[in-house]
């Protein structure tokens, strides 16, 4: 598996920000939006979440459905989302929060670079 080696970041502010966006299944907002850490992208052991820059927005009907999956690439891949493509949105994102440390991490960065190869 593949393990960026920064910090990993803590901010409920961009979690906050996370939340808020649309979902990247529906496309849309609403107040069951929340993040998803995402497990294959790295930055996590067993027990402890990914680091928040790696943190998607997903409405909680799909984020329930995301982990009763179990498998995190081929769900995605099955609502139209290509794993690269969806880590280059994700960097997109992070470049938008509100959060200096956020901005500047690398995880996705380095999970571009390894799922690239």
């Amino acid at each position: 598996m593949f393990i960026p080696k920064e910090v990993k970041h803590r901010s409920p502010a961009h979690r906050a920000y996370v939340a808020s966006l649309p979902c990247l299944i529906t496309g849309f907002w609403n107040e069951t939006n929340i993040g998803h850490h995402l497990l294959k992208a790295g930055g996590h052991s067993m027990g402890s979440k990914a680091c928040d820059s790696l943190t998607i927005p997903l409405q909680h009907f799909y984020h329930d459905r995301l982990h009763a999956n179990g498998n995190e690439i081929a769900f995605l891949a099955n609502h139209g989302w290509d794993y690269l493509r969806m880590l280059n949105t994700l960097k997109e994102i992070n470049a938008n929060s509100p959060v200096e440390r956020i901005r500047n991490a690398t995880a996705v960065d380095e999970a571009i670079r390894h799922y690239s190869q």
